[in-house]
């Protein structure tokens, strides 16, 4: 371990920030972790994160600890290393990380968002069905 690491420290996130991290995971604005496909790298695209997991053993301590379950960043944050290639994963320089505890307040207002949707959908079908005048 090098002397002069500081100890990894999460910092629990705002309801607002958690409902806007939700809205925007629901409008595709956000590339994370919970998107890697099996058998692939979750922390490839994070280049930051990555070097810290292979540089310190207490970094990847740190982060069990406080039960990091996810790593994001937003598309607009991210480069592509081949633009256009379809499944290829952006390259990011820069990352944000999120426990389990805030993960599952995210996850609880993408499912109310996705269960909206649907009942939208729906009920569009359900209008659009009806004869007119």
């Amino acid at each position: 371990m090098k002397e002069d690491y500081e100890p990894f420290v999460y910092v629990e996130k705002s309801e607002d920030e958690i409902t806007q991290l939700a809205l925007d995971i629901a409008d595709g604005k956000v590339y994370g972790t919970w998107l890697t496909e099996e058998g692939q790298d979750p922390f490839l695209p994070f280049v930051p994160f990555r070097g810290m997991m292979m540089e310190s053993k207490q970094f990847c301590q740190d982060v069990m600890d406080q039960e990091i379950v996810h790593v994001y960043e937003y598309y607009s944050n991210g480069r592509r290393m081949l633009e256009g290639v379809p499944g290829l994963a952006p390259t990011f320089f820069s990352c944000h990380d999120i426990n389990k505890s805030d993960w599952q307040k995210v996850r609880a207002i993408i499912d109310k968002l996705q269960e909206a949707k649907k009942q939208f959908d729906e009920n569009k079908k359900a209008v659009m069905a009806e004869p007119i005048g």
